[in-house]
């Protein structure tokens, strides 16, 4: 089991909360711009996306919001089981995003560069 780190004592090492700003609340947001204007700060919002993408794909087509099994490793199975359905759907997604139809008229770097631009970040 790994031993979980509370943030005031993350704090002490420099790192931050995983918190976004929220500027629609009365009173305006507790993220203020020291740290919202940082490029970080906008890597980890991309990243929180992708990861929450996840998370509400297995709620609502996985149906893991109300887990319909008892115990820890039928839970455990479930959610590995709903992760590798997750991942081959956004293959399919991905692979079908990158197929087109051979266009000879395009130079190669044309193409390649077409290609590479459509890949997700994955760093």
């Amino acid at each position: 089991m790994t031993r979980r780190i509370s943030w005031p004592s993350a704090a002490i090492c420099g790192s931050h909360p995983p918190v976004a700003q929220n500027d629609g609340r009365r009173g305006g947001s507790a993220i203020d711009a020291r740290t919202t204007r940082h490029a970080g700060y906008a890597i980890s919002q991309q990243k929180r996306k992708r990861i929450e993408e996840c998370f509400g794909w297995l709620k609502t087509i996985a149906l893991l919001r109300k887990v319909r099994h008892r115990g820890i490793f039928k839970v455990d199975w479930v959610f590995t089981f709903a992760f590798a359905a997750y991942n081959l759907v956004r293959m399919r997604n991905l692979s079908r995003a990158l197929v087109q139809p051979f266009n000879p008229a395009k130079s190669r770097e044309a193409r390649i560069t077409e290609v590479r631009n459509k890949l997700p970040d994955i760093a």
